[in-house]
């Protein structure tokens, strides 16, 4: 086995490493821990058998690994997908790129920037321009800035959206972790005190009683599970709401090796507003609060407000609909007890 590409042949252990490997870079991705006390730099040399490693180290004589072609294929991917897995031994390529024993070329204890593709939030944004969404990667108090959802992070191909807070009127977060299963947990919780009731209503005959132990079992299997499982952040302007979005940031300590981000335009971010507002919300909207308090709205007004439909393929396509247009259901044509038919006029 070789490695197959012309490129390779230029840098042996991918483009990510280059031909040579500096101090930085062997710290990031936690390389031969052998030599790391006097690490200064490597060059790489491309051989038949597969790459070999000249470190060289500060007060001591040059020493060369040797690496076979499969050892070497697979670093270079285990540095090209390094910020997809949590931590560096659950990379896929973890095991033929580590080695063992005394040719241990990876440190399984090198922390991992990971870009957990599970952290998104969907931004609302100002003027009726729609929602983007997205993997939260940087969040400060002058820049958001989001990959996009449903891909793995990839160093120099990623397209990024810089977003300022100005123009973001409400940040809302998707469960993450244990906030995934908050609410089953609250119905189990729930079915716990039932069953519970039951037990003591069928068991022990407790007639009335079990009105008490129904309302006690259910509030505290509700309580109980309610605090086992946390809550997920509410959706709120970004001022507020900066903390949860640096808390849940993949560069929130430092940016990564070779951060290389390509802006990309906010349409192939553009999603679904994720929380629609209710119909009194809709008709202020439209027609402002004194028509809502009259129950009506005038004939002329003009509708406001608009969604963006999710993107499909990450196709950088969007469709602004009408709220209260979207939000109609057509009705059938009905026939009428005297046998006519009937319609409703659309609304």
């Amino acid at each position: 086995m070789s490695l197959p590409s012309a490129a390779s042949a230029q840098t042996p252990l991918g483009p990510r490493l280059g031909s040579e490997i500096t101090r930085a870079e062997r710290d990031y991705f936690g390389l031969f821990p052998t030599v790391a006390a006097a690490f200064a730099s490597a060059t790489l040399e491309q051989t038949a058998a597969g790459v070999d490693v000249v470190v060289h180290r500060a007060g001591a004589p040059d020493t060369t690994l040797a690496l076979d072609a499969a050892a070497a294929l697979a670093l270079s991917r285990f540095t090209e997908t390094f910020e997809q897995s949590p931590e560096a031994r659950l990379n896929p390529s973890w095991q033929v790129a580590a080695g063992a024993g005394a040719v241990r070329r990876l440190d399984p204890a090198t922390p991992v920037l990971y870009v957990n593709p599970r952290t998104q939030v969907r931004a609302r944004l100002r003027d009726g321009r729609g929602a983007v969404g997205g993997v939260v990667l940087t969040a400060t108090d002058s820049l958001l800035t989001l990959a996009p959802a449903g891909e793995l992070y990839r160093w120099d191909r990623t397209p990024v959206l810089r977003l300022r807070p100005a123009d973001v009127e409400e940040v809302e977060f998707r469960p993450l972790g244990l906030e995934r299963y908050r609410k089953s947990a609250l119905v189990i919780g729930g079915l716990v005190g039932l069953a519970a009731a039951s037990a003591d209503l069928i068991a022990f005959d407790g007639g009335f009683r079990s009105v008490a132990v129904f309302t006690g079992s259910v509030a505290a299997g509700v309580t109980i599970a309610d605090e086992l499982y946390p809550r997920p952040p509410s959706p709120g302007p970004y001022p507020a709401r900066l903390e949860a979005l640096r808390e849940r940031a993949a560069f929130r300590l430092r940016l990564p090796l070779d951060y290389r981000p390509t802006d990309a335009p906010p349409a192939q971010f553009a999603t679904t507003v994720a929380r629609r507002r209710g119909r009194v919300e809709r008709w202020r909207r439209a027609y402002g609060w004194v028509n809502v308090a009259l129950g009506s709205g005038s004939a002329t007004a003009a509708p406001s407000g608009s969604y963006t439909d999710t993107i499909v393929n990450r196709r950088p396509l969007t469709q602004t609909t009408d709220i209260l247009a979207a939000t109609r259901r057509p009705r059938r044509a009905s026939t009428s007890p005297c046998g006519r038919s009937r319609s409703s006029a659309p609304a």
